[in-house]
C-alpha cells in the first residue's frame, strides 16, 4: 500500500512540475517575427568581444553588402572613421554582426538573440541588438519579475513590457535604437535570462497589448507605488488616461512599500556637488510642493545665505534612486545626519509589480490586473494595430 501510494504521489508530483515548468515546443522554433525592437545594450565601449557557435557574417550596417565572413570569436574595436574586427580594418561607421546558422551570439559573456549593430561614435562603440519584439520579451520578464510569481502578474508583466516596447519602438523609427536594456527603459538580459516559466507567460499573451484610443499605451509600470500610483501628467508632462493615478491596496506586502534611511549630511553635499551644484554646506533641508499623490516636487536646500531648489527627481539621481526610493517621503533634521523616511519605490506611473503581485494572489486575472493599472486602456493584437 505504501508503494501505491508513493508512486501517486511521485506521478502527481510530475504532472505538477510538468505544468509548472512547461514552454510550449513552439517558443523554440525560430521565425522571423514581424515586429523588431533596437535595444542599446552597451554605449561608448572601447572593446567588445563577440562570438558564435556557428560563425559570424558582418555586413555593412542597411545593406546587404558582405565584409567579411569570420570564425567563432570576434574582437571588436574602434579605430578613427574605421571599425577593427580581429585587427583587420573596415572603413565603415557601422556593421551588423549576423550569426551564420541562426545561433545566438555572445556579447561580452552574455547571449543574445537576432543580430547585432556595432556603430562606430566618437566617444566609442554602441552596441545594439535588434531581435524580435517576443524573443527580446523572453529576456526582460525574467528580469523585471520574480519568475516564481503567480501566471497572473508575470502574464500582466509580459503585457505591459510589450506595450512599453512597441510605444518606444513606433515613436522612434528614425532614431538608431528603441529601447535601452537597462532601468532607464526596462532590464534586459538577452536568451541568458530567459527561463521556464516567464517565457511560459510571454507565450501565452503574444502579440498582446494595451490599446487607447487606436494607440499602444506606453506602458510605464515600477516595483511599489506605496499605496497610490502617479499621473503621467504630474510625473513627465502630457496626458493620458491609462496612465492616471489610481489607489492601490495591494502592495503592502513589498518591503519597500514602506522605508527609512539615514544620510550623514556630508554625504549629501558630496553627491550633490559631483552633480555639478556648488553646495559649501547644508544648514537645512526643506520639503517642497507635492503632486495629488503625494509625490515631492521640489526640496529646498539651504547654504549659508544661498538657497537651491532641487527637482526631487534630481536629488534622487544624485543622491542614489536606490537609496531614496520615491518621490513619496519626508525629511526630519538630526545633528550630523537627515533621515528620510517614506513610500513605495520607482517613479510611481502605471503598473505597481508589487500590487499586481497582491491581485494575483487574490486570485485576480491578468485582464482585472491591467484594467486596475491603465484603466480605459483594451488588450489588443499589435498585429491588428500596427498595419
Amino acid at each position: 500500500m505504501k508503494k501505491v501510494t508513493s508512486v501517486i504521489i511521485i506521478f502527481l508530483a510530475g504532472i505538477l512540475c510538468f505544468r509548472f515548468f512547461l514552454v510550449p515546443p513552439s517558443t523554440y522554433i525560430t521565425k522571423k517575427e514581424p515586429f523588431m525592437v533596437r535595444v542599446r545594450l552597451l554605449k561608448s565601449s572601447d572593446k567588445i568581444d563577440i562570438s558564435s557557435l556557428s560563425g559570424c557574417k558582418v555586413v555593412k550596417k542597411g545593406t546587404d553588402i558582405i565584409l567579411g565572413n569570420y570564425g567563432k570569436d570576434l574582437s571588436v574595436r574602434p579605430e578613427e572613421r574605421s571599425i577593427l574586427i580581429n585587427d583587420q580594418k573596415l572603413s565603415v561607421g557601422g556593421v551588423t554582426i549576423i550569426p551564420k546558422k541562426k545561433d545566438t551570439l555572445l556579447v561580452n559573456k552574455t547571449r543574445y538573440r537576432g543580430e547585432i549593430n556595432i556603430l562606430n561614435t566618437p566617444s566609442g562603440l554602441d552596441v545594439i541588438n535588434v531581435v524580435g519584439l517576443e524573443n527580446y520579451l523572453k529576456g526582460v520578464v525574467p528580469r523585471e519579475m520574480n519568475r516564481f510569481w503567480p501566471m497572473a502578474a508575470m502574464q500582466a508583466q509580459a503585457i505591459a513590457s510589450r506595450s512599453f516596447a512597441a510605444g518606444k519602438a513606433l515613436g522612434r523609427t528614425k532614431e538608431e535604437y528603441d529601447i535601452r536594456a537597462d532601468t532607464f527603459s526596462q532590464v534586459y538580459g538577452g536568451r541568458s535570462s530567459e527561463r521556464w516559466r516567464s517565457t511560459k507567460a510571454v507565450v501565452g499573451t503574444k502579440d498582446k497589448v494595451l490599446v487607447y484610443d487606436g494607440e499602444v499605451v506606453p506602458a510605464y509600470f515600477h516595483s511599489c507605488c506605496g499605496g497610490y500610483t502617479r499621473d503621467v501628467s504630474e510625473a513627465w508632462g502630457g496626458r493620458q488616461k491609462p496612465l492616471k493615478k489610481v489607489r492601490c491596496e495591494y502592495c503592502k506586502l513589498s518591503p519597500h512599500f514602506r522605508w527609512r534611511i539615514k544620510i550623514p549630511q556630508k554625504e549629501i553635499q558630496e553627491k550633490l556637488n559631483k552633480k555639478g551644484y556648488s553646495i559649501e554646506r547644508i544648514d537645512d533641508i526643506i520639503e517642497g510642493e507635492r503632486d495629488t499623490s503625494g509625490r515631492m516636487k521640489y526640496l529646498r536646500i539651504k547654504s549659508g545665505n544661498r538657497w537651491f531648489e532641487i527637482k526631487v527627481d534630481e536629488f534622487r539621481s544624485a543622491v542614489g534612486s536606490r537609496t531614496i526610493k520615491s518621490s513619496n517621503f519626508h525629511i526630519k533634521k538630526y545633528p550630523r545626519f537627515y533621515l528620510f523616511s517614506g513610500y513605495g519605490w520607482g517613479h510611481g506611473v502605471g503598473m505597481c509589480q508589487w500590487g499586481a503581485l497582491g491581485m494575483a494572489l487574490k486570485r485576480n486575472s491578468k485582464e482585472k490586473i491591467l484594467d486596475k493599472y491603465y484603466p480605459g486602456a483594451e488588450i489588443k493584437e499589435l498585429s491588428k494595430v500596427v498595419k
